[in-house]
């Protein structure tokens, strides 16, 4: 496995953000916690000297200049249907964490702070000013959406009088309503057709893949997490759905 300090002068080097170390809890191994980050070579070797650790991470908010919403899809599939729901308007740099869940890494707005459960929705939190993330993408996780990482969508944190109504309506999955009929009929199986469903689906998304018209590691994240959705167990809609995307998929 790479040494920890190597894989952070690394990701300091290609994104500029400020590292510490945390243990596999994801707990800072340095009494400063977040405040300690490094911003240089020297500091985070000096860091890691004193307080080294397995994971790699980073502050978020004013330290290091992007907020990251955090949705925590594989314990709270309804955060899952809320991406969808609004995919069209979170398109940024999305790092898949360990959990299966999606880091959507946002430039960070002056005065944006720590909030869980935004929107009332369980799974959807923000990390900003006062916390902290774990670099997924530093211990070589998928990164789910490779994009540009966009402003922060101001509509999120709109106090619930001032935020714009929004019809109710089915998640959805942007750019392709027919996509969004598919992850809709998954997450509606019932019981004995889960997997079915799940693996045809995910048939359906390689002949896209293998046309040039959708990515790998998006389409393997989206039908897993609509299995998901639909009460398979995490392991067992990652099996089924990189089944099928493998056998269509050179």
């Amino acid at each position: 496995m790479p040494n920890p300090l190597d894989l952070a002068l690394n990701y300091h080097a290609e994104t500029g953000y400020p590292p510490f170390f945390c243990n596999e809890h994801k707990r800072p191994n340095c009494p400063g916690g977040f405040h300690t980050a490094a911003h240089d070579p020297d500091g985070i070797r000096e860091l890691w000297q004193k307080h080294p650790g397995p994971l790699i991470a980073v502050p978020t908010g004013e330290p290091s200049g992007v907020a990251i919403l955090d949705i925590d899809a594989t314990k709270h599939p309804e955060s899952a249907a809320w991406f969808w729901q609004h995919a069209d308007e979170l398109k940024t740099l999305t790092i898949e964490s360990r959990s299966g869940g999606w880091h959507c890494y946002f430039q960070h707005r002056p005065g944006l702070t720590c909030t869980s459960a935004l929107n009332r929705i369980k799974g959807v939190d923000v990390r900003a000013t006062g916390g902290y993330i774990i670099a997924w993408a530093a211990h070589g996780y998928r990164t789910l959406l490779q994009a540009p990482i966009a402003p922060w969508p101001s509509w999120l944190t709109l106090p619930a009088e001032n935020r714009p109504e929004r019809a109710p309506s089915p998640p959805r999955v942007p750019d392709d309503a027919n996509i969004g009929k598919l992850m809709r009929w998954v997450v509606c199986a019932g019981e004995g057709e889960r997997n079915a469903r799940v693996f045809w689906a995910a048939c359906r998304l390689a002949e896209q893949v293998a046309a040039g018209t959708l990515g790998h590691a998006y389409a393997a994240a989206l039908i897993e997490q609509a299995g998901i959705a639909a009460g398979l167990p995490a392991l067992e809609a990652k099996r089924t759905a990189q089944s099928a995307l493998n056998g269509r998929v050179s």
